[in-house]
């Protein structure tokens, strides 16, 4: 009886190493699996970031355009650098409400403010109906050349006819001192308001 109990005990050995080999075998497979996934995995994600890459060429031609316009807005003031008529007029009267008899004083004064002479100036005061009658007329005309920077006035005398309200202003029309001469109409930059009372 003693020497017929060692033989089974053989073949239970061998069934666990198999068992073991099994095993064995499939983590090994399902290890080897995963990683061809991860692998496939990764190589469908590169060519999905490919595409992105081949976007950036679209951005070229943006930076093309904008520097073409650049010397076109640059180049207008330049070709212009003739020398061009300017001058501002303004307005002032002795006051600003005055009765029925009295008298106005309105001084118009012109300022050569560019680069040209100009002369030849007609004054026009203009506004002043029906309020005030000019007693010494509401036109007048100066002889003079205005240079650069100098400055011309004149006066008008209005005097008060009837109430109301006016409101006051002027044009100068002067003549350049080119060639060929013209002639510009200039008006007053203010408007002043007088009235008249009782």
């Amino acid at each position: 009886p003693p020497p017929s109990a060692p033989r089974p005990a053989a073949p239970r050995r061998g069934k666990w190493v198999l068992r073991g080999i099994i095993l064995l075998c499939a983590i090994i497979l399902v290890a080897v699996i995963a990683i061809l996934g991860i692998r496939l995995l990764g190589d469908r994600s590169d060519p999905t970031a490919t595409p992105t890459s081949t976007a950036m060429p679209t951005a070229t031609p943006s930076p093309i355009d904008t520097p073409a316009p650049q010397p076109s807005a640059t180049l207008p003031p330049e070709t212009s650098p003739d020398p061009s008529f300017q001058a501002h007029v303004t307005l002032t009267t002795s006051a600003a409400e005055v009765e029925i008899g009295d008298l106005l004083t309105v001084t118009v004064v012109i300022s050569n403010t560019g680069p040209v002479t100009f002369g030849n100036l007609h004054y026009q005061l203009l506004g002043w109906e029906p309020a005030f009658g000019a007693p010494t007329g509401a036109s007048a005309g100066h002889e003079v050349d205005l240079s650069p920077g100098q400055d011309d006035a004149t006066t008008f005398l209005l005097e008060a006819v009837q109430s109301g309200a006016v409101q006051l202003y002027a044009t100068v029309t002067a003549t350049t001192r080119e060639d060929p001469p013209a002639v510009k109409p200039v008006a007053s930059e203010n408007v002043v308001k007088v009235s008249v009372i009782q």
